[in-house]
C-alpha cells in the first residue's frame, strides 16, 4: 500500500503490533529488524491481544509520512 501512494518502508513513523503472546516478541524482533535499518526504527507500541481478528497471532498496523504532493 505505501508503494501504491509512492512511498516505501523507510517513511513508516510508527508501529502498532499486538501479539496473541507476548513472549513471541523476540521472534517478532528478528523478524521486524530485517524491514528497518538499523537505528533507524519508527515508534513502536507492541501489546499482547489474546483475540485477534481471524484467528492470526500478529497483527500490525503502521503510521507513515505522505510526500508532499
Amino acid at each position: 500500500m505505501l508503494e501504491m501512494e509512492g512511498g516505501s518502508l523507510a517513511d513508516i513513523v510508527r508501529v502498532d503490533i499486538h501479539l496473541t503472546d507476548l513472549h513471541a516478541i523476540q521472534d517478532m524482533d528478528s523478524v521486524y529488524a530485517e524491514y528497518f535499518e538499523p537505528g533507524r526504527y519508527p515508534a513502536r507500541t507492541c501489546t499482547e491481544s489474546p483475540n485477534l481478528c481471524g484467528g492470526s497471532s500478529i497483527e500490525i498496523t503502521v503510521m507513515a509520512k505522505r510526500a508532499n504532493h
